[in-house]
C-alpha cells in the first residue's frame, strides 16, 4: 500500500512539474508577443510621423501599413 501512495505522489508531482513548465512556456508566449505588438505599435507611429514629415498622403500610406 504504501508503495501504491509513493507512485501516487510521484506520479503528482510529475503532473505539477510537468504543469509548471507549461504554465511558463504560455507565460513566456504571451508576453512576447505581446512584446511584439507593443514594437509594431511603435515603428508603425514612427512610420506615420515620417511619412507626414516627408509630405506622404496617410491615404496612400496607410493600405501599405495594413498588409505588413
Amino acid at each position: 500500500m504504501r508503495q501504491i501512495r509513493l507512485l501516487l505522489v510521484i506520479l503528482c508531482l510529475g503532473i505539477l512539474e510537468i504543469g509548471r513548465i507549461l504554465d511558463y512556456e504560455w507565460m513566456h508566449r504571451k508576453f512576447a508577443r505581446a512584446d511584439q505588438q507593443k514594437k509594431v505599435r511603435i515603428y508603425t507611429h514612427l512610420y506615420r510621423r515620417n511619412a507626414e514629415i516627408a509630405g506622404f498622403s496617410r491615404n496612400i500610406y496607410e493600405p501599405w501599413m495594413e498588409n505588413r
